[in-house]
């Protein structure tokens, strides 16, 4: 009775994340399989429990805070389903690293395509599909880290989150 409602859980998780991101999924999964053993369904749970957020409104954080598209979600999983690594996986933090490269890699594209393209006078081309976060994210998100690195209480924490969006916004 439990596997059964393990495995509705993870159809249901499956069913949470965007076609062409699904349809990588099942090959990334195998790489949390034990050598010589299947994929326990609350394992398979526990991985979908982790990476569907992540695929649906995560942020990857890997020298830079970035939002991937789906696009490249769908690549990552791709590229790393496809790669010879030692199984166990125990973590998603290789495919976080991979995303993140595949997403710097589509806006340096995207950079030079335009900057072509000004030189040519040609209008720029569209964006990739990302959603980069802005410097006061960026700015805001280091100091709530260091905030909880040093262990600030809450009042000096929002005082100086006051101060960084008020010099932000003059």
């Amino acid at each position: 009775m439990a596997n059964d409602a393990t495995m509705r859980q993870v159809a249901a998780l499956f069913g949470r994340l965007p076609p062409q991101v699904a349809r990588a999924v099942p090959d990334y999964l195998d790489l949390f399989r034990p050598q010589k053993k299947g994929l326990r369904w609350s394992r398979a749970a526990s991985v979908l429990n982790e990476l569907v957020p992540m695929v649906i409104d995560g942020f990857v954080r890997r020298g830079r805070r970035c939002k991937p598209s789906v696009e490249v979600w769908q690549a990552g999983l791709l590229e790393v389903a496809n790669r010879e690594l030692r199984r166990p996986l125990t973590s998603h933090g290789y495919l976080l690293e991979v995303v993140a490269g595949l997403t710097d890699k589509a806006e340096a594209e995207w950079e030079a395509k335009r900057d072509d393209n000004l030189r040519s006078g040609k209008p720029a081309p569209d964006r990739p599909v990302t959603e980069p976060v802005s410097e006061l994210q960026q700015l805001i998100d280091a100091t709530r880290y260091r905030a909880e690195v040093a262990g600030w209480t809450m009042p000096e924490l929002e005082a100086e989150l006051a101060t960084i969006r008020k010099a932000h916004e003059g």
